[in-house]
């Protein structure tokens, strides 16, 4: 019994299911057609919609009773009647024989019996072709809105490439269909304001790529005017301190850099007024105009503190020699030598070098400091002359002398020109014994002094003289040499 009631349900079972899937190859190409044409409708291509449900309306026309009686049929013909009134409803009506599959298709709706109506007639709807390439065009023109939209430049480009060419294979006659026109002016619309964002991001990259050679070729040109301009702002911070020997290098390659530095400047001005100079130097784009401008100011400035340095030790020697002559009544043979010059001023090298590189620089020649140096000059003569009024020589404060002793500041004396008057140790002199590494005595050294006269003095120079022993292993020989201080005190004759 139970076997009988399960293939009585089998049979009922493969009745039904012949019912809905064996129907024929129109209705499966009605099915098919309805199925592309919602997803058509489902991207927003009513045109492509519009031929799928001509097409769909023109195979159901086609169908028997028994095609139509089929639940997926039924189901796709409720689908397609909804479909087709939104396409009215969005502008895109049933058009020449579509309409007559329409009546057809409503009036055998109503009958519940097929159709005699013919198909669709092709005379006036677009080739498959066309369709496809509008289908296309309109795929084309939301890709390029979602890729504006999203920013992705060059995806926008290549689809409007793309769409150019689709649009291209479409004929004149059918610019106009469905969703063409409407797809066209979104096209051109989004053209124009893709085509202005590549100009001016084509524009940024050639001004980033100008900016980057011109940086490198700014850091190459740069390197080789820094030290100069580095130097140069010493001058303009007045943070330079030294002698003329110090700038001379800078001076040398002035005219130069100078050259190199004015035709920096012409090429990179705004780059410098804008503030750009990268990390190849410490200076500041102002502050690089500023040194190039005024370099001869800031050189000047450099040099004259240079002046200043050279002229002040002159000064200073003078001062020295004053003090030593007021206080001591020392002088030295270096400074007697200075006084016989008579462009008094020109006996010191210091003095030389800045004149010349006056004569260089056009700096002008400082003269007031030239004549504060000659004013020494009498000066000093006249307390030579008054110290060697004063005192004279004490011979008993040195009591200690010998023949040997005279031998060797004679000899030390000649040297210069000098005359022995006198030499001679204080009495009761220490001698100080110098030794090698291993202790043993090599010579011993006494303190003294010489009193010497020169030809046309009118006084005696006494010297400190330090007197050397040699020795010789079992102990020291006589005074070997006599070393002379090079300043001396002046004594009357």
């Amino acid at each position: 019994m139970k076997i009988k009631l399960f293939l009585l349900s089998m049979v009922v079972f493969m009745f039904s299911f012949s019912d809905s899937y064996a129907i024929s190859s129109a209705a499966k190409r009605f099915n098919f057609d309805v199925k592309i044409a919602g997803q058509y409708m489902k991207r927003g291509d009513f045109s492509g919609c519009r031929a799928k449900i001509n097409r769909a309306m023109t195979s159901y026309n086609k169908l028997d009773a028994g095609d139509r009686a089929n639940i997926l049929v039924s189901k796709n013909k409720k689908l397609m009647d909804k479909m087709n009134k939104t396409l009215i409803d969005k502008g895109f009506p049933v058009k020449n024989e579509s309409k007559k599959a329409v009546k057809t298709i409503n009036r055998s709706t109503k009958s519940g019996s097929r159709s005699s109506g013919g198909s669709v007639g092709k005379s006036s709807a677009a080739p498959k072709k066309v369709r496809v390439s509008i289908d296309r065009y309109a795929r084309c023109i939301k890709n390029i809105e979602r890729y504006y939209n999203e920013k992705w430049l060059s995806s926008a480009l290549t689809e409007l490439a793309k769409a150019e060419k689709v649009y291209a294979k479409i004929p004149e006659q059918y610019h106009n269909s469905g969703s063409l026109p409407e797809n066209k002016k979104k096209f051109d619309d989004y053209y124009t304001k893709i085509k202005e964002i590549e100009a001016a991001q084509n524009k940024l990259r050639a001004e980033r790529t100008k900016e980057r050679e011109t940086g490198y070729a700014f850091n190459a040109e740069i390197s080789d005017i820094e030290s100069f301009l580095m130097r140069l702002k010493e001058g303009k911070d007045n943070s330079f301190d030294g002698f003329l020997d110090n700038i001379s290098g800078l001076v040398k390659v002035f005219d130069s850099q100078s050259v190199k530095a004015d035709a920096f400047l012409k090429k990179y001005k705004s780059r410098l007024e804008a503030g750009k100079v990268g990390r190849r130097t410490s200076l500041t784009g102002p502050e690089i105009i500023d040194i190039i401008t005024n370099r001869v100011k800031y050189r000047d400035a450099m040099i004259n503190k240079a002046i200043d340095g050279e002229l002040n030790y002159v000064i200073s020697v003078q001062k020295n020699a004053v003090k030593d002559l007021t206080t001591k009544r020392m002088c030295s043979s270096y400074m007697l030598k200075k006084l016989k010059v008579a462009d008094y001023k020109m006996a010191y090298d210091n003095v030389k070098k800045v004149i010349e590189y006056c004569k260089k620089t056009n700096v002008p020649l400082p003269k007031k400091r030239f004549d504060l140096i000659d004013s020494y000059k009498p000066k000093l003569l006249g307390l030579i002359n008054s110290a060697a009024k004063k005192a004279s020589f004490n011979k008993s404060v040195y009591s200690s002398t010998n023949a040997s002793m005279k031998k060797s500041a004679v000899k030390a004396g000649a040297i210069t020109g000098l005359d022995l008057i006198y030499v001679g140790l204080e009495s009761g002199a220490s001698w100080k014994i110098h030794k090698n590494a291993y202790g043993i005595p090599l010579y011993k050294t006494a303190v003294g002094a010489a009193l010497y006269h020169k030809k046309g003095d009118n006084y005696y120079r006494a010297k400190v003289a330090v007197m050397r022993r040699e020795y010789n292993g079992n102990g020291y020989d006589p005074v070997s040499s006599v070393s002379l201080k090079p300043k001396f005190k002046i004594y009357k004759k």
